[in-house]
């Protein structure tokens, strides 16, 4: 599985990382972060200190001359953007990406030296003027924006026209977040009982998690629902390419990528096409095909092992009892026992807070 998050060792610790192989995800793609954090929790994976799937890093988002978040890198002229850049090669970043205040003038030179020096895909939250400066994909239909022109959808949420015409008639790609998801764990509040909820998630994401489990999603929830995965739907048949992700940790890491498959069959498509939007079709997005995506004979041994059968219950695909990076084996219960000291000591700190305890 390839999915999309930014490493946040900063609060999680190794909880992050851990969550994600307990959530049958073998490779993480870091759209923005603190460069050598990634830099440091990848080459701590690569070598077994940390346990945690394969992460392709990014490093900072390359910006304009503001920036929104605090792993923003400012340009305001070509040498300074040079510089950023020459550090991207020094640091190996497997993806390079702009945020919503860079100019056409990043963009463009951003996309080529992720191209011409790095060998490397680069992308940004922007369709247009994405495609036209020769960007791979966008790590999102619709997130942030600054310009006043290029949004993507309406205000109802359908993509317009000659957007779906972009992302199937070339070879631009992108990411799904299907943020629209998140209401589906009212429909099945059992998941907030999971060890990997009650014992591995910081307190944080565990009282989200358990808090929302107990609300229904509404009628109007699920039609906004429907109406996204129903823009994906168009993508793909007209044969463009849709990497299923999340934007964690602005939400729970791993259950959140669990949720957005169970939308993505919920509304029409079959396990098959669903498992694909998390598996060989991000592998093909980022360019790494060659060696993630499928079992093949030459490929990196990744699976994960469910206890249950996807194709006749698709909600047993959470139930993930183990999985092979690599060909490294990681149990489930192993994982989430690692942290059942540290999850008491926890939970007697959030009886100290207020009635609201960690959510306050």
């Amino acid at each position: 599985d390839v999915y999309k998050r930014q490493p946040w060792q900063s609060t999680y610790g190794g909880r992050q990382t851990a969550l994600q192989l307990a959530y049958g995800i073998t490779t993480a793609v870091a759209l923005g972060g603190f460069a050598y954090e990634e830099a440091r929790v990848r080459e701590a994976v690569n070598a077994g200190g940390l346990a945690g799937p394969r992460l392709l890093s990014t490093g900072e988002l390359l910006d304009g001359s503001r920036v929104a978040y605090s792993m923003g890198r400012a340009h305001r002229t070509p040498a300074g953007l040079r510089r950023s850049l020459t550090r991207a090669s020094a640091l190996d970043w497997d993806f390079v990406k702009t945020y919503v205040r860079a100019p056409s003038w990043v963009m463009k030179e951003a996309a080529e030296y992720a191209h011409e020096e790095l060998g490397v895909r680069s992308g940004s939250h922007l369709c247009t003027p994405g495609v036209q400066v020769g960007q791979d994909l966008t790590t999102h239909l619709q997130a942030t924006q600054r310009l006043e022109f290029g949004h993507a959808v309406t205000a109802g949420g359908r993509a317009y026209e000659d957007v779906v015409d972009i992302y199937t008639a070339t070879d631009f790609h992108m990411v799904a977040t299907v943020f629209t998801s998140s209401p589906l764990i009212g429909e099945a509040p059992e998941l907030a009982e999971d060890p990997r909820v009650t014992t591995l998630m910081p307190p944080w994401d565990s009282a989200l998690v358990k808090q929302n489990a107990k609300i229904p999603p509404t009628a109007e929830q699920l039609d906004v629902l429907r109406t996204e995965i129903e823009n994906y739907r168009r993508v793909l048949a007209g044969g463009g390419l849709v990497a299923l992700g999340t934007d964690s940790p602005l939400v729970p890491v791993g259950l959140s990528l669990h949720l957005g498959l169970r939308a993505l069959h919920r509304c029409g498509l079959s396990a098959a096409e669903a498992l694909r939007m998390a598996t060989v079709l991000p592998a093909r997005v980022y360019g790494a095909d060659r060696d993630l995506g499928t079992l093949e004979v030459g490929k990196l041994a990744d699976l994960a092992v469910v206890d249950g059968d996807p194709f006749a219950d698709f909600d047993s695909l959470v139930r993930t009892v183990s999985v092979l990076r690599g060909g490294v084996p990681y149990e489930q219960r192993r994982l989430v026992g690692a942290y059942e000291a540290r999850s008491a000591a926890a939970k007697r700190a959030a009886a100290r807070h207020d009635d609201e305890g960690w959510l306050a």
